[in-house]
């Protein structure tokens, strides 16, 4: 697939994706492949133990067909039970321990009682794991072989789980590092936008600003009126202008608040809900006729907060609440309460819209994410940042049913009297 076709499809989003994808399974197939390669290393080596033994037995057989005596015996244990490079026991007939060497916590000469009975233990467990080798003359078994595979097999038997724990960690460390980067990025994008938007806000905001008052000064000095058949003054139109040009920089002086630390101090919520609600409710006309905006305040609703980022949150709720309500039944509710201890304050936003679709429920706060077919999804990300980075408090989807209710919870820690500004 092209990636003009890539990005035709649905693009861009999906690289990340795809890039993750490739990191996986591109680091699951090394650590597999790593895993074979130490399995053949393991099996290759013990096989040469198990082809030691079967010669070193072969060759006892032979020296033993020419001389029996206890000197043959001598010379082999010597010759090579001493030089194995791996635990070894040999028994008699009745599988009783004559010779051994190499076995762990075990000197090759010790004979005491103690040193014995570690030897049978590590005998048993020698013909459980790998059986046993039989040393025969003139067709009669007179010794066994046992053996243990050396240390350096059990190291890289090990080795898997090492290898598991390590591709894990590597593969925990690069989705976080890789999520960490991403998020940054985010951060920058939306600082830089941010910081850009006030630049470029503030300029012709001071310019309406100037020419408002230009108007008033010219009113007051009569030479600007209203004609006589005007349904409003020009006053009254102007003063109008001059609200929503406040409210512009208003605007424009939040986003000059994003990339830095805003004061927070504490405030009642009431109010600055209050506010927001009742500015939406004077422009419903505009959005939606019929759409009822209610607000239920709760009692002593204080939390610390910065007042121009938390009504920000407040308005793009309602915005997502406006859109997704019918605009004849549509209901917004808005209610705020503390919790039954008192230590936090709730704000809850309720609509009867056409709800969220339950698979997509947890995306509702990504970058980029829209359920609106020209939406941009910044609305809650914004929110989100606002008041989990800002008010140490949390937002959340509470729940969602379509055309039945869909309630959005914001919540904070509750800020008593004496709490200073902060």
């Amino acid at each position: 697939m092209s990636f003009r076709r890539l990005m035709a499809q649905g693009g861009y989003s999906t690289l990340p994706g795809m890039f993750k994808g490739f990191i996986f399974f591109g680091t699951v197939a090394v650590a597999a492949l790593f895993m074979v390669y130490t399995q053949f290393l393991i099996k290759g080596l013990q096989e040469n133990v198990k082809r030691d033994v079967r010669m070193w037995a072969k060759l006892w057989e032979l020296a033993g067909a020419e001389d029996s005596s206890p000197r043959v015996n001598a010379v082999v244990f010597d010759e090579i039970i001493q030089k194995a490079y791996f635990p070894i026991i040999v028994t008699d007939r009745d599988r009783k321990p004559v010779l051994w060497a190499r076995i762990p916590d075990v000197a090759d000469n010790d004979t005491s009682r103690t040193a014995y009975a570690r030897i049978v233990v590590e005998k048993d467990k020698m013909l459980h794991d790998n059986g046993e080798t039989p040393v025969k003359w003139d067709d009669q078994i007179i010794q066994y072989i046992l053996f243990d595979y050396p240390p350096l097999v059990k190291q890289l038997q090990v080795m898997p789980v090492i290898e598991i724990g390590v591709v894990g960690v590597f593969l925990i460390v690069g989705f976080v590092g890789f999520r960490n980067i991403q998020r940054a990025e985010q951060r920058n994008i939306w600082v830089g936008m941010a910081k850009e938007t006030a630049h470029q806000l503030g300029t012709p905001i001071s310019s309406l600003l100037g020419w408002l008052e230009l108007m008033q000064d010219e009113i007051r000095a009569g030479r600007l009126a209203s004609a006589a058949d005007s349904p409003q003054g020009i006053a009254e139109v102007i003063q109008r202008m001059t609200n929503d040009v406040h409210r512009l920089d208003r605007v424009a002086n939040r986003f000059g608040h994003i990339g830095s630390i805003p004061d927070t101090s504490r405030h009642d919520l009431n109010p600055l809900v209050e506010e927001v609600a009742s500015y939406y409710s004077s422009r419903l006309p505009h959005g939606g006729k019929g759409v009822r905006i209610t607000f239920e305040p709760g009692t002593d609703i204080y939390a610390k907060v910065n007042p121009e980022l938390f009504t920000w949150v407040i308005e793009n709720l309602i915005k997502n609440s406006l859109q997704a309500c019918d605009s004849v039944t549509g209901e917004i509710t808005l209610k705020t309460v503390k919790n039954k201890d008192g230590s936090v304050v709730v704000l809850t936003v309720t609509d009867n819209g056409s709800g969220i679709p339950a698979g997509v429920q947890k995306k509702v706060f990504d970058t980029g994410f829209s359920t609106k077919k020209r939406g941009w999804g910044l609305g809650l990300t914004l929110a989100r940042r606002i008041v989990q980075e800002y008010h140490r408090g949390k937002i959340e989807l509470r729940e969602s049913v379509p055309h039945l209710r869909t309630t959005f919870q914001i919540a904070l820690d509750y800020a008593p009297e004496d709490v200073a500004k902060g």
